[in-house]
């Protein structure tokens, strides 16, 4: 049977997971690897990853309330500087997190939130939200290997990464 409170706390509790995984991750860097280029375009660095996370989780949290996710408004990849320190990132990162729980506990399980064009509930937002996280989960490993640095503990144990340079 379906449940979607309970599909609401699951996909939730996930997303969570993986979003305090970010978190671990923006600790153990330090200003440099932060701020290290690699060869991607647009979102060069970890710095403007973490950057463009918040406004993303911004634009997530208003789709609970007004019905539709959209990032019109938002800066393009090119945009985003990196010019934040570890501190300010994180507070940007809290602050989102608070708009994020006000928005889930503010929808209705039965609104539609139109997500692109497709007519979609609360808990596939929160499920393409944890998609976006674990984008950037994907991108994070692949520059944290260009620069030969370990990742946190938690992604190691959660994603079975050897250490590769005894971190």
């Amino acid at each position: 049977m379906f449940n979607e409170k309970l599909m609401k706390q699951n996909v939730v509790k996930g997303r969570m997971h993986h979003h305090w995984m970010t978190y671990s991750l923006l600790e153990r860097l330090d200003n440099g690897q932060l701020n290290a280029e690699v060869l991607k375009p647009d979102l060069t660095s970890f710095d403007k990853h973490f950057e463009e996370i918040a406004p993303i989780q911004e634009a997530y949290a208003q789709a609970f309330h007004a019905g539709k996710l959209d990032f019109s408004q938002l800066p393009q990849d090119n945009e985003y500087i990196g010019a934040f320190t570890k501190e300010e990132l994180k507070a940007k990162l809290e602050k989102a997190d608070q708009a994020i729980e006000a928005g889930i506990e503010a929808c209705p399980p039965d609104r539609v939130i139109d997500i692109f064009g497709n007519l979609c509930s609360r808990v596939d937002l929160a499920q393409t939200m944890l998609h976006h996280e674990l984008f950037h989960h994907g991108m994070f490993s692949v520059y944290a290997h260009e620069m030969k640095f370990d990742l946190p503990k938690d992604w190691r144990d959660f994603w079975w990464i050897s250490l590769s340079v005894g971190g």
